[in-house]
């Protein structure tokens, strides 16, 4: 009889904790997927701006600008999200910055203000291949 209450009693001290461990793993695996999913639109961004810029080379600034705010839109990037756009000669840096809010309610973060950033290089090479670059 002792055996089985000391069983029980074990196991309602570390049910929770492990509850707590794994809502935290989902928190962080979720913010995780979110920035890999900026730094995604930050290449795609800056792929289709050098695409555009090899197609058609006379470009404004505000083309390019209203281009890479598409590809972030298309790509499954939210309103609110600033978009810079930085030239070379051949090559183009397109940087995004997203607000986001951080929770974890299990250690009493809530509505934690937090920023994701990501920046994309892409080039064009003199064979027309473009090569694209994230940070």
């Amino acid at each position: 009889m002792k055996k089985k209450a000391s069983i029980a009693i074990m196991t309602a001290l570390i049910a929770p904790v492990c509850l707590g461990f794994t809502a935290i793993t989902v928190d962080v695996g979720n913010w995780y997927a979110t920035l890999s999913s900026v730094s995604d639109q930050a290449s795609a961004a800056a792929q289709d701006v050098t695409r555009a810029k090899l197609y058609y080379p006379g470009l404004t600034t505000q083309a390019e600008q209203t281009i890479a705010e598409r590809a972030v839109i298309d790509d499954g990037g939210m309103s609110g999200e600033t978009v810079t756009v930085t030239h070379g000669s051949n090559s183009v840096t397109v940087g995004l910055s997203s607000p986001a809010l951080l929770e974890l309610p299990e250690l009493g973060i809530r509505d934690h203000e937090i920023g994701r950033t990501a920046s994309s290089h892409a080039v064009t090479t003199k064979s027309g291949t473009i090569i694209s670059l994230s940070r």
